[in-house]
């Protein structure tokens, strides 16, 4: 299948495959939906601060250059190192599980 194709699940199992950040099950799944779309709003916005559950969270441990890194990564459907560092998002949601 084309990678044009897959849906958001598909590939969340690829990228699990390939780094041990991801657990590969659908649990991760839903929260790591939360991180996307915080890495979404971040790339967007040029910002490095985000709303979240009404608390306003500071991203200063990760870069603009790693949020472009994660944000490619995951749109193009390719895999780069800088990736792993969704962990560092998903640990400041709380997120323990993705």
């Amino acid at each position: 299948m084309k990678k044009n194709r897959w849906t958001g699940y598909d590939r969340y199992l690829v990228f699990s495959d390939k780094t041990r950040v991801l657990k590969g099950n659908y649990n991760g799944y839903l929260n790591f939906r939360s991180v996307v779309e915080v890495v979404n709003t971040l790339h967007t916005k040029r910002s490095s601060t985000y709303l979240y559950n009404g608390e306003l969270l500071t991203f200063n441990n990760i870069s603009q250059t790693e949020i472009e890194t994660i944000f490619n990564s995951w749109n193009e459907c390719e895999y780069r190192r800088g990736f792993d560092k969704v962990r560092l998002i998903a640990n400041k949601l709380n997120l323990k599980r993705i």
